[in-house]
């Protein structure tokens, strides 16, 4: 499977729901919306801090589609959940995450957002790893009234 094919095709896809979404009128609890996906990403912040890969994964939802450059595609949040748990094993700490929103579209009960992310980590030899990147994400309101990453692209 060409996997950097799926990635261009995926980050081709939410760019052209950017576009079309971003002359939608958007609804008057944008505000609220903004601040509920603001509460879930602080919340995996305190979570990837804490080497919690449990509470990372309640990030997205049951059945996420995540794209990583020049990785299989993942599905679902147990494999969210594995794939941390997998690289837990390579690192002695994980220091800080970072996360800049730059641009989110609020349509219904549909999020888009992108924006850039860094992740620290110290090896078990004492050196600082960062891993740096830009995301897509879609986010979905769930039938419990809170907001899921339905499907994400890493680049």
């Amino acid at each position: 499977m060409d996997y950097r094919r799926i990635s261009t095709a995926l980050a081709a896809l939410l760019a052209i729901a950017f576009s079309v979404f971003a002359v939608a009128n958007e609804s008057p609890a944008t505000g609220q919306v903004s601040a509920a996906l603001s509460r879930e990403i602080a919340a995996y912040i305190e979570a990837f801090k804490k080497q919690d890969t449990a509470a990372m994964s309640n990030l997205y939802a049951k059945d996420v589609i995540v794209v990583e450059h020049d990785e299989a595609a993942r599905n679902g949040r147990s494999a969210i959940q594995a794939m941390w748990d997998e690289n837990k094993k390579d690192q002695s700490l994980w220091v800080d995450c970072k996360i800049e929103r730059e641009n989110t579209r609020i349509v219904g009960e549909t999020a888009y957002e992108t924006g850039h992310s860094v992740f620290t980590f110290k090896t078990k030899n004492g050196e600082l790893k960062y891993l740096k990147g830009q995301f897509m994400t879609v986010w979905r309101r769930q039938s419990d009234g809170n907001w899921k990453v339905q499907m994400e692209a890493w680049l």
